[in-house]
């Protein structure tokens, strides 16, 4: 295991010329946590997520500084951003919480946001809390009883959140115990009885579907009603001199309609199919740049 990261670390770490102007002599540092296929770091797909390439695109036009990328979790990246001035993530999203020490790019990408999905045996079932653009409201499921299997520290974003606190000392509301999110909330999906739909981005459980030989065809991901469609997503970096010079270079290339064409196919291409449908839809219709 040691060696396998000591040679990921050796494919992965960047080293090049730093600005003039930094305040800094760091290099900037890209924390990466394994969230499939958003950031990859083990398997046959490691370096291939959709923010692992948006590291790599980076990385490669920003040659004015150094960089590196360290395996890290989330935990120990938001603390560091806390006490360190060149810690960097290439996939955050925006809260009032995090604005206190994160210096945020402008939006990088748009997504779509959590969602649930459901096995298609119990599909039929959902129907009645569906509305015309096959969107669940997720809040009429629950208030009737239907169920949801949950992770316990995890956020969904404000519309699912919302419902499930509503919930969350019921019985509709499951909390799964396991060490593999989501993969153990599909297997039990799956394979038991004890809840109707879980939480999760399309792309992710997908992914973790896929990996646990389990046959897409068997599930199928819903878009709830109380989620916006697309979500920004962002860049984000210590709030010290050197983050503020980076976000500002990244900044300039968020403009470029390459740069953001390139981010939206490395994302697009884990969507299933009526999800990438959707997204493109979605893309077309809202002035995101």
């Amino acid at each position: 295991m040691k060696t396998f990261c000591a040679t990921l670390f050796s494919l992965v770490t960047w080293t090049l010329a730093m600005p003039a102007n930094a305040s800094d002599d760091a290099a900037i540092e890209w924390y990466v946590n394994n969230f499939p296929p958003v950031i990859i770091t083990a398997g046959p797909d490691v370096g291939r997520g959709w923010a692992d390439k948006r590291v790599q695109r980076l990385t490669r036009r920003l040659t004015t500084f150094r960089h590196e990328v360290v395996n890290a979790s989330a935990i120990r990246m938001f603390e560091d951003m806390k006490t360190k001035p060149n810690i960097c993530s290439a996939f955050l999203l925006k809260t009032p919480e995090r604005e206190a020490f994160i210096e945020f790019s402008k939006p990088f990408s748009w997504i779509v946001p959590n969602g649930v999905v459901v096995t298609t045996a119990r599909y039929a079932t959902l129907k009645p809390y569906m509305n015309e653009q096959g969107e669940l409201h997720l809040g009429n499921m629950l208030a009737d009883g239907r169920r949801i299997g949950i992770s316990a520290t995890r956020s969904y974003g404000e519309g699912i959140d919302v419902a499930i606190k509503k919930y969350r000392d019921k019985p509709v509301v499951v909390v799964v115990p396991s060490s593999n999110f989501p993969a153990g909330r599909l297997l039990k999906l799956i394979d038991q009885d004890e809840y109707d739909v879980t939480p999760g981005y399309s792309e992710e459980l997908m992914y973790m579907a896929s990996e646990n030989a389990i046959d897409r065809k068997d599930i199928a991901f819903l878009p709830v009603a109380e989620q916006p469609p697309l979500i920004p997503t962002y860049v984000g970096c210590s709030k010290s001199e050197l983050g503020k010079q980076f976000i500002a270079a990244i900044n300039q290339l968020i403009a470029d309609p390459d740069v953001q064409k390139e981010d939206s196919a490395a994302y697009r291409m884990w969507l299933d199919e009526k999800t990438a449908a959707r997204y493109d839809l979605l893309r077309s219709r809202l002035p995101l740049g």
